[in-house]
């Protein structure tokens, strides 16, 4: 999960209801146009989810802080379990959970409290989290996490190359130079499945040592003579 700032203003049509034009087109600016859950970008088929359901509080229906930007595969796994969850648009869930891809293909995706943020909520992120990414009880469900499994495994591909590539003695100043730029790009909030990347990132003692800043740059505007 990352970090979301939600604009304090609600759009103009959510009284006509949740789902009006402006109010998922808001909403997928809002969460980097990523499933909030399981951080895939621009999904196929995308869903307004209620975090607290509207079976467990009906009158929170059209509440503007109640709406999130899901996946489907997301929001019918989560669908109205009325346990309580962190929530990323308050709190700073990458720091309190931590996501791992194995390095076997078919092992399932392991999702962890970090020491220090126990909570209620904190376990039943990661429960829900391990459905999203491993559930298959389904041929829908089986389908859509293969896809979701070899999305993950191709962008892992890119993080290993340009991670390989600053640490290798070999590569020129170039290549250095392009390989951080492209690495950079994926530690960024709005990267599909970034909080793989940055846990990974973060992990690795010699990119952090030598390369740190990658993880938040600093944007330089540009100056204009006058």
């Amino acid at each position: 999960m990352f970090k979301v700032v939600r604009p304090k203003e609600a759009p103009a049509g959510l009284v006509q209801g949740y789902d009006s034009e402006d109010v998922v087109t808001a909403l997928r600016k809002t969460f980097y146009k990523k499933c909030y859950l399981c951080e895939t970008k621009n999904p196929m088929s995308p869903e307004v989810e209620h975090f607290i359901p509207k079976s467990v509080n009906p009158a929170l229906e059209r509440d503007w802080n109640n709406l999130f930007y899901a996946c489907r595969r997301c929001n019918s796994i989560k669908s109205s379990n009325p346990d309580k969850l962190l929530d990323c648009t308050k709190v700073d869930v990458f720091s309190a959970i931590t996501c791992e891809l194995p390095t076997l293909k078919k092992k399932p995706i392991l999702v962890r409290v970090n020491d220090g943020y126990v909570s209620i909520e904190a376990s039943n992120t990661v429960k829900l989290l391990e459905k999203c990414y491993n559930r298959n009880e389904s041929g829908y469900q089986e389908i859509t996490r293969a896809e979701l499994r070899n999305q993950l495994v191709k962008f892992y591909g890119k993080y290993y190359k340009y991670s390989e590539a600053l640490l290798d003695d070999d590569s020129g100043r170039a290549k250095k130079k392009k390989a951080a730029d492209k690495l950079e790009r994926m530690l960024q909030p709005d990267y599909p499945y970034s909080c793989f990347w940055r846990r990974l990132f973060m992990e690795d003692e010699e990119l952090m040592e030598g390369y740190a800043y990658l993880l938040n740059p600093v944007v330089q505007e540009k100056c204009t003579t006058p």
